[in-house]
């Protein structure tokens, strides 16, 4: 047909389309070619010609040259959205996220309706180290098309970098159970199931992952780093030496020999190699930014403190985040004032007396993990780790009052907070032990929404934990943080979160009805037996030993936790005066308000 309408007339555009799309269907790679760039030198080419060359050109490795085709198409008509998709994911194969996102974005955009451009984005925003989006997005495929099983897998890879492994560990048991011949799907579960402290599960996994799939070396990683966590140090040398040739080369290989290194000359040699891995400039920047954290890992282990200061600045510098101190500020100012002493005793609490909810605050790094982790130990007293559930709580208030938080609160009523406080019971219940008489909750928003949190639950516990200021800010700028932008800030930027923290817990202590049970990490680590039996007594519960012996396996029941695993010690207390020199402007933004 295509060769009859050229007969009548060699310039007919859509005959050449159409003949380029049959000479592909039939497996004639440079018959299709031709149509189909014949069909897009003729005046008046129609988008779907590039389209469908960029897809063929795609499909034979000419990727360039699929690029350049979707382009055109997209210079026809931009809201094209096959093309913006089709053309994000060559993008995306190709490492350039940023780019492919703006196409991916654009897709979902023209076609909301569509769950696996959902999925898509969500796969480039966790690339991207936007965990958080990525999940908001894998959970919108879902809603779309539940049968989407693969947008599970991606959900559960976020939710693991987020350290939500609760969530994670509920979504991929689920997943595997869909997707069976999922080696990705059997990996996602091991990671996950190794971050709770589960090495046989892990393992059994990872045996499902290699049937399917021998020899994967994402396999092959996951089956090292679970060796690793549960001490089989010599399965883990094994794995190293198979490999010992991709040390300085392969970015995963040699971050494991990194993570490997317990001696002083394994250190040194761990840091040539990253420093021959940077050498690579096929390296995507995340990478880069891994490295160099990991090389300020290696040489604080070295004592090499300079060193690694500067491989920290350089690993933050690489990874900005533009932190909003003037957005915070704000924040922290507007819920100072909507709970004044005077709103506050206006406001009307809800019905339910319960004492069972814990809420554990304060800044990151302050030790509220740990805590939990030590009194969870205890029989009688669940945690659930850092279940966002506050924010939930917050949008239900926002959705009743038609405002947002915290000026919502301002006409709360008592039936909307015993809606709230019943959809709270009910889903931290299903997280816990069924008989605990406290369950604890360690969100970071807790700490500004501790005045909510006193009109939902007028009985519960309060505990604050805090720490030297500049081991808190310093840990912070030493840790590669990707699920929340604030975190990845400067120096100072840590030392102005810490202040606004300062501010909102002197504001609580001061107010709030519910006595806040105040304790020290340096406490906790010098005196643990003292400080959590005095925990223990303000949560009204009797001392139990095994709050002492919090570290060893299945001691504590914590959902989706991952769990301490050595005793406590007094190495990372101080840790600060190994960086003196390069924390003075630190120190003097504390001192300027009066928090050293």
């Amino acid at each position: 047909m295509a060769r009859q309408l050229l007969s009548a007339n060699p310039e007919d555009s859509s005959a050449w389309h159409l003949m380029g799309l049959l000479a592909r269907d039939s497996g004639n790679a440079q018959n299709a070619i031709q149509g189909l760039e014949k069909a897009t030198l003729l005046p008046e080419p129609q988008p779907v010609y590039f389209k469908d060359l960029a897809d063929t050109y795609a499909a034979l490795g000419r990727i360039d040259s699929a690029a350049n085709a979707y382009r055109s198409a997209l210079n026809i008509s931009d809201d094209y959205f096959e093309v913006h998709a089709n053309l994000g994911n060559l993008l995306l194969d190709t490492e350039k996220t940023n780019e492919a996102l703006i196409h991916y974005r654009k897709a979902v955009t023209l076609r909301p309706d569509i769950a696996e451009l959902h999925d898509n984005l969500g796969n480039a925003l966790r690339i991207s180290d936007n965990p958080a989006e990525a999940a908001q997005c894998h959970e919108k495929a879902l809603q779309l098309k539940p049968q989407l099983y693969s947008a599970m897998v991606n959900k559960g890879l976020a939710l693991i970098e987020l350290d939500q492994l609760g969530d994670a560990l509920t979504i991929l048991e689920e997943a595997v159970e869909h997707l069976p011949q999922s080696a990705e799907a059997h990996v996602a579960l091991a990671t996950t199931l190794r971050m709770l402290n589960r090495p046989t599960d892990s393992l059994s996994c990872i045996d499902k992952a290699r049937q399917l799939q021998p020899d994967d070396m994402t396999i092959t990683l996951a089956e090292f780093y679970t060796m690793l966590a549960f001490g089989n140090r010599a399965a883990a040398e094994r794995i190293l030496s198979t490999h010992k040739g991709l040390l300085g080369i392969d970015y995963n290989m040699t971050m494991a020999y990194a993570a490997y290194c317990e001696t002083t000359d394994q250190r040194r040699t761990a840091v040539n190699y990253c420093q021959q891995l940077l050498t690579n400039i096929a390296l995507k920047q995340r990478q880069r930014v891994a490295i160099h954290f990991q090389l300020g890992d290696l040489s604080d282990q070295l004592e090499q403190y300079s060193k690694a200061f500067e491989y920290y600045k350089t690993a933050n510098d690489l990874n900005p985040s533009g932190y909003p101190r003037d957005d915070l500020k704000e924040k922290t100012d507007e819920i100072i004032s909507t709970f004044s002493r005077e709103n506050l005793r206006q406001m009307p609490r809800s019905s339910y007396d319960t004492d069972q909810p814990v809420f554990i605050v304060g800044t990151s790094r302050a030790g509220k993990s740990l805590t939990e982790q030590i009194l969870a130990s205890h029989p009688k007293i669940s945690g659930i780790n850092e279940l966002k559930v506050t924010e939930k709580l917050i949008s239900m208030v926002e959705e009743r009052a038609g405002r947002r938080f915290p000026d919502a609160m301002i006409d709360i009523s008592r039936e909307i907070l015993d809606e709230i406080a019943e959809t709270y019971l009910a889903q931290v219940s299903t997280r816990a032990v069924t008989e605990s008489r406290r369950i604890i909750n360690t969100a970071p928003t807790n700490t500004e929404h501790l005045g909510f949190i006193s009109l939902l639950f007028p009985n519960a516990y309060i505990i604050h934990l805090d720490r030297d200021p500049r081991d808190v800010c310093l840990e912070s700028y030493f840790r590669n943080y990707k699920n929340e932008k604030w975190q990845r800030a400067g120096l100072l930027d840590h030392g102005f979160h810490y202040h606004q923290t300062y501010r909102l817990m002197a504001h609580w202590k001061n107010i709030l009805d519910i006595p806040i049970h105040s304790i020290r990490y340096e406490e906790l680590v010098q005196e643990p037996e003292t400080t959590i039996r005095g925990l223990l007594e303000y949560l009204n519960v009797e001392w139990n030993e095994q709050c002492l012996d919090f570290y060893h396996p299945g001691k504590a029941s914590i959902n989706g936790l991952r769990v301490a695993t050595e005793p406590l010690s007094k190495n990372s207390m101080g840790r600060w005066k190994n960086y003196a020199e390069q924390i003075k402007s630190l120190e003097r933004e504390l001192n300027d308000h009066g928090l050293l």
